[in-house]
């Protein structure tokens, strides 16, 4: 009995399958792609999902905003403004991009069609303008610096964004940010009009977002993960990956561990720059190749004080001394010590990744590493040697510079480094370190009676504002001010102000390589190197590019792929 329930059992599995048509394959052959899955450790879980609203708690998205939300612009990996949802950039050549006499402009962007939200709702003109009163609202707690340059926003049609400006800026044509949204007027604009107080709170703006990038969220679990999923409808074609998962891992040595564990594929900001090169290396040793993504983000650099009744030595206030402190130091050295050689030295904000260097690097003054010269420049302003070896002044006085920081690792181990240099030259140096409860007091930080270690984002703001007159902090107006050493000159002044309003490429280069010779002439800062932020993924995780400064890995997600 059991041998004639096998035999039909055996002839069953034998029986021909349905017949095809010619040139068919049957059902059971039919080959099935495996879904491709990436996950990525963040620095933690973000509190919000558009970093223009201001939130409590939780970390930035910027590290993976262009993943789900896609604006007008953005910049590719060499820091070049390229069109997203726009279908061309604004320009002067073509008419889009119109400058008054009163230095008022207007800018005109044309969307791309077929354009669609999450929801497959269609990405229209009045989402911009929405986008921008409600980063222009200042009853609401959002941050929209540029929102604040534009007067009105208008829509003659579907497609089509006319954009009057208060003023000239430079960068109307390329506006990455979101300041212009989009937001999604057929689910927020209601809640908008009704209920302000609300309205940041909302849902939308996490677990239930809904944008225009690449991917959609597709579940927020609280203190664990963001799972998205490729969108079908991205008007740039469907992302290469199918699922990209975002967990949340605050604590840098438990990142650390799941990336040498394989049970996350790559990080973004999860760990610092000395752990990213610990993985790349333990990777090595276990025949691996892991991708490094570097990226300069900070200039760092010594500042000095310029205000005559603060600073000392008074001799700080002749460039023959500041020169002098810059031959000094060993910034090659320096910037291996800090970070491993992979942060370039620079003589000015402009990286060599940054397109803008092709550019400049003709007017780069340079101050190599040079004892002998620095020897000689302080003896050109009159300081001497004393009999026991330090230098003093003309009045045989002990030369002592004051030099401060501000509490960190980093910031810390470089000025010991710094002053170690100088005290080789005969120097006395008197290093003052600012402790975190005191670092948000303004008045105290524009004080420093010498020199300070510091850096500041590569942001053009903040570039051009720490040489610029009017961004010298004072108290009639409250220290407010990139400035800090008040440095004061009018040719630079002239130079960013004139950067400040150039639209046309070839006065934007002419003042950039103006810039960058006064910075190597003048020494109001001394350059030292970039920092750089650091990020990193695994082997087979293919077409991540990033390399220009502030051009984070995301960019491009829509291209990667794994093998």
């Amino acid at each position: 009995m059991v041998a004639g329930i096998a035999m039909l059992i055996l002839a069953a599995c034998r029986q021909p399958s349905t017949p095809t048509r010619a040139g068919e394959r049957s059902a059971e052959h039919v080959p099935t792609q495996i879904p491709k899955a990436l996950t990525i450790a963040l620095e933690g879980e973000p509190g919000i999902l558009v970093s223009g609203l201001s939130v409590t708690g939780g970390v930035s998205p910027t590290d993976f905003n262009d993943a789900i939300q896609h604006r007008l612009a953005g910049h590719n990996d060499r820091g070049e403004p390229i069109p997203q949802i726009a279908a061309e950039l604004p320009s002067t050549a073509n008419g889009s991009w119109i400058l008054f006499p009163d230095g008022s402009m207007q800018t005109t962007y044309r969307l791309r069609p077929g354009v669609t939200w999450h929801d497959a709702s269609p990405v229209r003109s009045q989402d911009f303008a929405f986008g921008w009163m409600v980063h222009h609202d200042r009853e609401l707690p959002i941050s929209g610096p540029i929102a604040q340059l534009i007067s009105a926003v208008d829509t003659p049609d579907d497609s089509t964004i006319v954009i009057k400006w208060k003023t000239t800026y430079p960068f109307a044509n390329a506006i990455s940010g979101d300041d212009l949204g989009p937001l999604p007027r057929h689910i927020l604009q209601a809640e908008y009009n009704t209920d302000k107080e609300r309205f940041p709170t909302l849902p939308y703006w996490k677990r239930e977002f809904v944008g225009t990038g690449p991917y959609r969220v597709a579940q927020w679990e609280p203190g664990s993960h963001l799972t998205t999923q490729a969108y079908d409808g991205f008007y740039g074609g469907r992302a290469k990956i199918d699922t990209i998962i975002f967990r949340f891992i605050d604590d840098n040595a438990t990142a650390v561990a799941n990336l040498l564990a394989g049970t996350v594929d790559g990080s973004l900001e999860a760990i610092d720059f000395n752990q990213v090169m610990f993985v790349r290396d333990e990777f090595a040793r276990q025949g691996r190749t892991a991708t490094p993504v570097l990226v300069p983000t900070h200039w760092r650099m010594v500042s000095i004080q310029f205000r005559p009744n603060v600073s000392r030595p008074a001799e700080m206030l002749d460039v023959r001394t500041r020169r002098a402190l810059l031959h000094a130091i060993d910034r090659p050295a320096l910037a291996d010590t800090m970070l491993a050689g992979a942060a370039p030295v620079t003589e000015s904000f402009i990286a060599p990744t940054d397109p803008r260097w092709e550019w400049v690097q003709g007017s780069i003054v340079p101050h190599a590493y040079d004892v002998r010269e620095a020897q000689r420049l302080l003896a050109e302003v009159g300081w001497r040697r004393g009999g026991d070896g330090r230098l003093v002044d003309p009045a045989g006085q002990p030369v002592v510079v004051p030099l401060w920081t501000t509490a960190g690792s980093q910031n810390e181990a470089e000025t010991n480094i710094i002053a170690n240099y100088w005290r080789e030259l005969g120097l006395g140096v008197d290093q003052t370190v600012i402790p975190v409860a005191q670092q948000r007091d303004r008045r105290l930080r524009a004080s420093y009676p010498g020199a300070d270690t510091t850096s500041i984002p590569l942001r053009f703001e903040n570039s051009v504002g720490r040489v610029s007159s009017g961004e010298c902090p004072t108290a009639e107006g409250n220290w407010v001010g990139n400035n800090r050493g008040c440095y004061q000159h009018p040719e630079m002044d002239r130079i960013v102000d004139g950067l400040r309003t150039a639209i046309e490429p070839a006065d934007q280069q002419r003042l950039y390589r103006e810039m960058v010779q006064h910075l190597g002439q003048q020494l109001p800062v001394l350059s030292l190197y970039f920092d750089i932020h650091a990020d990193i993924f695994r082997d087979g995780v293919t077409g991540i590019r990033a390399s220009s400064h502030l051009v984070r890995a995301p960019w491009n997600i829509a291209e990667w792929d794994l093998r």
